[in-house]
């Protein structure tokens, strides 16, 4: 059977508020170490964070430079400093001259092989019979077909470029096999092939370094 209650002990079992009672007294003060660090704590902080790098810290060198490069018998790789040269020393002064030495060289013909030097200046092809010829033919081709002329094809080197010229031969000159009209130059390229009569020469051209 319950028993009745009076509203007095109805109303005393209400939860009453505390006057005077900030949130903060309610919920307890927080830990001092979370709140209000201490110095030494701060001050061991800081000696566990790493200062920043600077700019210059944080490019990764580059590795020395060598003049040659070789593997050692482990496997690594060893540096050899490069030569320096001082200013206004016989080494700074001099310099490199390029000089072209062209050369023909038969590809087609009775002596396969044979090298004919071009020389600055003017070069005739033909062949000799009565008046020479600087690079001369004979016996290149057979005694029952000759077809180049005494006075075939010029080549002209300045000793830098080479120019062909036809000499109104009677079969024509060929470069590529394409055909030069008398009088028609036609600068001349390494490798190129020149035909007169049954005969082909090819362009060999040869640089030469000399320090001067």
């Amino acid at each position: 059977m319950v028993q009745a209650t009076s509203s007095h002990e109805r109303m005393s079992a209400i939860p009453v508020a505390v006057k005077g009672s900030s949130s903060h007294d309610r919920m307890g003060a927080l830990p001092a170490a979370i709140t209000r660090p201490s110095h030494a704590i701060k001050q061991a902080q800081m000696m566990r964070t790493p200062m920043p790098l600077s700019v210059e810290d944080s490019i990764p060198l580059p590795p020395p430079a060598a003049n040659t490069v070789g593997d050692t018998p482990s496997g690594s790789i060893s540096y050899t400093p490069a030569a320096q040269t001082q200013p206004g020393s016989q080494a700074a002064r001099s310099t490199i001259k390029v000089i072209l030495k062209p050369t023909l060289e038969v590809v087609r013909g009775e002596r396969l092989g044979v090298s004919y030097p071009i020389l600055e200046g003017k070069n005739i092809i033909g062949r000799t019979v009565n008046q020479p010829a600087d690079i001369d033919l004979t016996g290149q081709e057979r005694i029952e077909q000759v077809w180049t002329s005494r006075q075939h094809a010029l080549i002209s080197f300045d000793g830098r470029a080479m120019i062909v010229e036809d000499l109104k031969s009677l079969n024509g000159t060929f470069v590529n096999r394409v055909r030069l009209h008398p009088g028609q130059q036609r600068v001349l390229q390494p490798n190129d092939v020149i035909q007169v009569g049954t005969v082909q020469i090819r362009v060999l051209v040869v640089a030469e370094k000399i320090e001067g």
